[in-house]
């Protein structure tokens, strides 16, 4: 008695057929998909608020360095669009190198340190190839102040942002 009753419970019951196996598959691939399509963005987003920030945090650190170079300054010679040359008083600062340069190359900006008889003697660079653009911009009515923008963007993926920052400087001149 036991058993006919197993068999018709088991005779009841029915399986998945092909077609319904094959709706599931298809509805869990399109869960997957959208799944996938909104951590993808998430990472992404996740990347570029980070590599702003260190963006943002190395502009600054690159600009402190400019402005305590220019802030030395006792005689400018020669400013462009993105370069400075200037001189500091080795008295004054106690520098054995007192010919200076601050200039942008190869997306890092690079300062120059010669010495008296205009021999480079060492270089810094900062920036480290993220640096877009540099400019530096003396101020019409008083020829001590001076515009430092910098601006550092990411190469690292497409469409990375670019992070500017800028101060103003009184050199000693």
């Amino acid at each position: 008695m036991m058993g006919r009753n197993m068999s018709k419970i088991f005779k009841q019951r029915t399986g998945l057929g092909l077609a319904e196996l094959l709706v599931v598959v298809a509805v869990m691939g399109l869960l997957m998909a959208g799944a996938f399509g909104v951590l993808s963005t998430s990472v992404k987003s996740f990347q570029h608020t980070a590599d702003q920030g260190a963006n943002v945090q190395l502009a600054r650190n690159v600009l402190n360095e400019i402005t305590d170079e220019l802030r030395k300054a006792t005689s400018v010679t020669i400013v462009s669009a993105s370069s400075i040359t200037y001189k500091v008083s080795s008295v004054a600062f106690e520098e054995s190198n007192p010919n200076r340069a601050i200039t942008l190359s190869a997306n890092s900006v690079v300062i120059t340190y010669k010495d008296s008889a205009g021999n480079t003697v060492s270089t810094k660079t900062l920036g480290q190839g993220r640096v877009g653009s540099l400019q530096i911009i003396q101020d019409s009515t008083n020829t001590r102040l001076y515009t430092v923008k910098i601006s550092l963007q990411s190469s690292a993926y497409p469409g990375a942002i670019a992070s500017p920052v800028s101060t103003v400087v009184t050199t000693l001149n």
